[in-house]
């Protein structure tokens, strides 16, 4: 007796028996199953579609395969949105590569933002990169995310600050989640290099936020150190940590652009 697998049985966490194959990395199977009249863009499960779940995982060969196979390159869905965003918030370089090079929308933007935000706020220079070079644009201002320049500026990756200022984006720009300025943020979280830039670059010395100017949120960043450092929190008092905050919070050097 002859049995004949349906391949787009749907159910489980995966959603289809192609979404697991591919968030595996399963080439073989996932060629097999399209073989099979799988369909590339049955949407479902954990990661929304098989092509998602690809990028997710890094596995580059997989998507190429979907890719081929009419997967749609800007399909959304899943706990992660848009496939593009997946992969740049990821660090899976040569899958944004592949996704830009079938199509994919620089722009798009969905419920957990844009591409360049995701890349920016995880520090993947590489890939801020080639989605700026595709056309992403640097002052896009998600209404809950807030642009690329402030999500850079929290996370302290200067040289992503660097680049995104030479190719455009606005050193005062403000909004969404962060809701104060990129100096601001830069400030609150104690990265004074991020914040020097930034005002070399023309952002505002005196933007407000929660607590206050610059000066006042920098302030902050400084005594909640101090406190964690001194022994708050459960710690005991640390003098290498002590010196080595001091010997890179350059107060004055903020100071001084006033």
């Amino acid at each position: 007796m002859e049995i004949v697998a349906e391949v787009n049985t749907a159910g489980g966490v995966c959603g289809s028996t192609l979404q697991a194959a591919s968030a595996e990395g399963n080439d073989a199977l996932v060629s097999l199953l399209l073989q099979g009249g799988a369909d590339v863009n049955a949407a479902g499960g954990e990661h929304g579609n098989a092509l998602q779940g690809a990028s997710m995982n890094g596995h580059t060969n997989t998507v190429q395969i979907l890719l081929e196979n009419g997967a749609q390159v800007d399909a959304d869905g899943g706990i992660c949105g848009q496939v593009l965003r997946v992969a740049s918030a990821k660090g899976h370089a040569e899958i944004v590569r592949l996704l830009l090079g079938h199509g994919a929308e620089v722009n798009a933007s969905g419920i957990w933002g844009n591409a360049l935000y995701a890349a920016c706020a995880n520090g993947y220079a590489d890939i801020v990169g080639l989605l700026v070079q595709s056309g992403a644009e640097v002052n896009a201002m998600d209404a809950f995310y807030g642009s690329a320049l402030q999500a850079a500026s929290a996370g302290g990756y200067t040289d992503i600050v660097r680049f995104l200022l030479e190719n455009g984006a606005e050193a005062d720009i403000a909004g969404g989640y962060h809701t104060h300025s990129a100096v601001y943020v830069a400030s609150e979280k104690g990265h004074t290099d991020v914040a020097r830039l930034l005002l070399q670059k023309g952002a505002r010395y005196d933007a407000q936020g929660m607590y206050g100017d610059v000066t006042a949120a920098e302030s902050l960043a400084r005594r909640c150190l101090d406190y964690i450092i001194l022994g708050g929190f459960g710690g005991g008092r640390h003098p290498a940590a002590i010196h080595e905050w001091d010997a890179n919070w350059d107060k004055r050097a903020v100071l001084n652009l006033r």
